[in-house]
């Protein structure tokens, strides 16, 4: 009997410790495929939703918008954006769509715009 209690315990240690498996986002991503250090900061996931089922992921890098579902015309839920599934490929294959909205902003911070 004594011997059946340390297997019964030892079994719901091991069953205690095992790593459950990570929950993907409606699109498909896996948080920890964007959870990275670059330059020194910690990238990550964010995934917001509303009332109605609407998901869009964003990274701190860069604020990149990686995936928004939205209903179909069926009601079927789809990805309406081109992003890719981890934060190696945006480090790989940079865009300009950060600089030029750095740039941007910067204008608007100083209370000055210039065009051309």
């Amino acid at each position: 009997m004594k011997k059946l209690c340390v297997w019964a315990v030892a079994a719901l240690l091991m069953a205690a410790c095992t790593p459950k498996a990570e929950k993907a986002t409606d699109s498909g991503l896996l948080q920890s495929k964007f959870q990275t250090e670059v330059d020194g900061k910690k990238t990550d996931l964010f995934t917001l939703r509303n009332k109605n089922n609407m998901e869009v992921c964003i990274t701190n890098f860069g604020g990149r918008i990686v995936s928004v579902m939205v209903p179909d015309k069926d009601g079927q839920m789809r990805d309406v954006v081109l992003g890719f599934d981890s934060i190696q490929d945006y480090i790989s294959k940079p865009s300009g769509f950060r600089c030029h909205y750095r740039t941007l902003c910067q204008s608007y911070q100083s209370g000055t715009v210039h065009f051309g």
